[in-house]
Formats: structure tokens, C-alpha cells, sequence
């Protein structure tokens, strides 16, 4: 019946958005649950997508990009999808389908992967599946198409950086209910290699800090930092409940040089 399949969805959502909340807000507490949060963001597969006419990933036009992170104890990913029909939702994955002709493709290190579909239709719901060294898989939350009536796109002034080192990045709370989380990442343009990226609910972040994010893209030691002199981009991400991005900002940061 659809209506259980929908609440059993809605109550799996909830009992995850929570935990993971409450498991940023304590590894804030104690150092040991803040290395089990180390180890179970490296065991975990995480999804988002966008598409539309926006200056992202190279190019200026996209059609639905999936956009996947796996932890270091993941590795072969693989791209599922469903499309409602006939009354049927998307809420049970042995209704979707592998896409074998869509493979993942390493971006930026750090087990980033994009797929590029060639969906420019808008309700279908994906998922990334990644595999352990034994077999055994994990699977990202669901993630759904909303191109059609909310492409992603480009939001100026959107990401603010604060004079000075350590960078502070800060944006504004975003209005709409159905938002969810920021993600915001530094990438080196020159090696095109993403230096850290932190998931966050608050509005404000000092680079490298950690602690309060319920996920990051980098090792605890060495803290990541940039080279003085270097710019850096810096970008931002609105991500809503059904990890659709509907917009983003970019930003370049820079450390002064050293003095002398």
C-alpha cells in the first residue's frame, strides 16, 4: 500500500535527519564521540543533485547531475533510478533500476563522483549504491530530479568572506521550509582538487573548524590550510530535503602572502 511505504519512508527520514544532529551536537561534547563520527562519515555514501543553465562543474548547461561522496571504506559506485508512474511512487528501492550507462566520475579527489545523466524531466528519484572491500554495499539517502520547476541556479552575494586568516565564510539563513542543509566546499582551481567541504546547518563557518559539522571531506590531522598567495574558490550549496540544490554561489578566498 502506498500510504505505508510513504510513512515508512517519512519515519525513516526523521529517525536519520535526528540522528545525524544529534551526533554532530555531541561529538562537540567528548573527542571519543568525535572520532566515532570520524569513522561513520567514512563508511557512509552521501547524494545530491542539481541541473539547469548554471556556471557548475564545467559548462553552462547541465542536464540532471547526480553528485556522490563515499568514505574512504567505499569505493565502486553505481547510479539506480525510478520514475513515478501509473500512481506509483519511488519509495521502495527494488522499484529502481540500475543505470548502466551512466558510470561515476571522479571529481575533485577526496571520493567525490559525479553522474551525468541525460534527464532533463523533472520527479524522477536516484540513488548512489557504493561497496565495501568485502561486497557488502551502502546506499545514499533518495535524491530527486526538480529541474523542470526549480533548476539550480546562480545566486550573487549569496556566500560572504570575512577579511583576514583563517578564512570565515557566512551566508543567509535560507526562507524556504523545505531546505535542509549548506554544503560548502574549498577547492584548489589549479590542481582542481577539492581541499575540504563541510556540511553545515548554521550560516557561519571558520575555516578549518570542524567540530559542530555532522560531515567533512578531510583527515582530522594534517588540518587542512591554504598557501598563502594562492586563490582558492570557494562554493556553496543550498540543499533541500529531497537534495535538490536550487541554487549556489561561488567566492574566491585567498591567504595574504607571508610577510618578509
Amino acid at each position: 500500500m502506498s500510504w505505508v511505504r510513504r510513512l515508512r519512508f517519512l519515519v525513516c527520514r526523521f529517525y536519520w535527519e535526528n540522528q545525524i544532529r544529534l551526533g554532530a551536537f555531541l561529538s562537540y561534547q567528548s573527542s571519543f564521540l568525535m572520532r566515532w563520527k570520524m569513522r561513520f562519515g567514512e563508511s557512509q555514501v552521501l547524494a545530491c543533485v542539481f541541473g539547469g543553465e548554471v556556471d557548475f562543474m564545467g559548462g553552462g548547461d547541465h542536464p540532471v547531475t547526480v553528485i556522490a561522496r563515499a568514505g574512504k571504506r567505499l569505493s565502486r559506485l553505481e547510479l539506480y533510478e525510478c520514475e513515478p508512474s501509473d500512481g506509483e511512487d519511488c519509495l521502495d528501492r527494488g522499484r529502481f533500476q540500475l543505470v548502466k550507462d551512466v558510470e561515476a566520475q571522479p571529481v575533485l579527489g577526496s571520493g567525490v563522483h559525479i553522474f551525468i545523466t541525460s534527464d532533463r524531466d523533472r520527479g524522477k528519484r536516484y540513488f548512489v549504491r557504493a561497496y565495501d572491500d568485502r561486497g557488502r554495499h551502502r546506499d545514499s539517502s533518495f535524491v530527486v530530479s526538480k529541474i523542470e520547476e526549480l533548476p539550480t541556479t546562480r545566486r550573487e552575494e549569496t556566500l560572504s568572506v570575512q577579511p583576514g586568516y583563517p578564512p570565515v565564510f557566512t551566508w543567509p539563513a535560507p526562507e524556504d521550509d523545505n531546505y535542509w542543509i549548506s554544503f560548502l566546499m574549498i577547492v584548489d582551481p589549479e590542481k582542481e582538487k577539492l581541499v575540504t567541504g563541510v556540511y553545515s546547518w548554521a550560516n557561519r563557518w571558520a575555516f578549518p573548524f570542524v567540530t559542530k559539522v555532522p560531515y567533512y571531506y578531510h583527515d582530522s590531522i594534517p588540518v587542512p590550510s591554504l598557501e598563502p598567495g594562492r586563490p582558492y574558490m570557494a562554493t556553496y550549496l543550498a540543499v533541500d530535503r529531497e537534495g535538490w540544490i536550487p541554487y549556489l554561489d561561488h567566492a574566491t578566498v585567498e591567504r595574504p602572502p607571508a610577510e618578509g
